[in-house]
């Protein structure tokens, strides 16, 4: 797989060809061309498109250290999850002969991760580490929760989120997402159908938000893959 077959994966991701185009400032037939490798593109256009489709440029060009895209790391959550749901089964029939140590988590600064989108946001949190643990799905920022209403999904007020960058809201579909609404930064999930974004909270009594793109401003800044909790109040 080359750049361009990169740069179609995350195009068709979208799954609004047009919209990308429109988005990145060129037509759509020019966006076609570039896919078909009938055009070299310039580098800002590349760029433009990358943005809009929520990935990077060093991902696109296959650099060291951008292996993995939101595909990639959509598919090793599938499969954590379906791990962890047959590791429970097993110990649900009876504990197993030898129980493994407890592992130690290392943790890596915020500011200095691995992989994701490296774009800075005005609500991160730029003194806490990230566990291993999390950097291996991703995570590559660090936010905290405001109010409680995804109480109801194990989140609390003042809990630390560990979040994956992306802008790609398709990929984040069915993800409890930090986004930002006219410029309230939020936490909730987000559900896509029919090209119709809903912002679902889990606290009995507050009902979802239907974004309204042409009305609203809305931003997905990206995905929580961990939650971690200051049990000594300090943070």
């Amino acid at each position: 797989m080359d750049w361009v077959d990169r740069l179609r994966q995350a195009v068709d991701a979208t799954g609004k060809h047009s919209v990308v185009a429109a988005d990145a400032g060129i037509h759509p037939s020019s966006l076609s061309e570039i896919l078909n490798r009938v055009v070299k593109p310039q580098l800002e256009t590349v760029v433009d498109i990358c943005r809009v489709c929520g990935v990077t440029v060093g991902w696109v060009l296959g650099e060291k250290g951008f292996e993995l895209g939101d595909a990639d790391y959509e598919q090793i959550t599938a499969i954590h999850g379906w791990t962890v749901q047959k590791l429970e089964e097993r110990n649900a029939r009876g504990p197993m002969k030898s129980m493994p140590q407890a592992r130690t988590v290392s943790v890596f600064p915020a500011v200095a991760t691995q992989r994701g989108e490296t774009w800075t946001d005005p609500d991160e949190i730029h003194d806490r580490d990230i566990p291993r643990e999390y950097q291996n799905q991703g995570a590559n920022a660090v936010f905290v929760t405001r109010g409680d209403s995804m109480i109801d999904a194990g989140i609390l007020e003042g809990d630390f989120l560990f979040v994956r960058k992306s802008r790609n809201w398709r990929v984040a579909n069915q993800h409890v997402v930090v986004c930002r609404l006219e410029g309230t930064f939020t936490v909730k999930r987000l559900v896509v159908q029919d090209n119709t974004i809903t912002l679902v909270a889990a606290k009995q009594g507050v009902g979802p938000i239907i974004i309204n793109e042409e009305a609203e401003r809305f931003e997905l800044i990206g995905i929580v893959v961990g939650v971690a909790r200051d049990l000594a109040g300090g943070g």
